[in-house]
């Protein structure tokens, strides 16, 4: 398994499965989309809304595209719905009570987007 955010400077991190604590509660995989193009899906998505600071290229957020839920694919396999706390505000798929992001950082060491947590 590996991990790399390439949102800023450095190597790729990467983790062995052996460093990650609780599989069921680390993202793996999950919806994506652009936000700049509504229906264009994305392959990956950064573990925070993007919006504000990235260009119309650049710009693959988590998308709670079912009526408002994230499906999300955990470190151990399994799937869950992430609900969206503003049904009306898809970027709210980020606040804590859902996915919560990993910026700033000091969210990253209790974000589900860090996998050794």
């Amino acid at each position: 398994m590996s991990y790399d955010l390439t949102v800023y400077d450095g190597p790729p991190q990467t983790t062995n499965q052996r460093e990650v604590n609780q599989p069921s509660r680390g993202v793996l995989a999950l919806d994506a989309q652009h936000y700049s193009t509504l229906g264009l899906g994305a392959f990956f998505a950064y573990p925070s809304d993007t919006r504000g600071w990235a260009g119309s290229e650049d710009d693959k957020m988590a998308f709670p595209r079912h009526a408002g839920i994230c499906n999300v694919v955990w470190l151990d396999a399994h799937v869950a719905a992430v609900a969206a706390p503003d049904k009306n505000n898809y970027a709210s798929i980020y606040n804590p009570e859902a996915l919560n992001s990993m910026w700033p950082w000091g969210n990253f060491e209790k974000s589900p987007w860090n996998p050794r947590k």
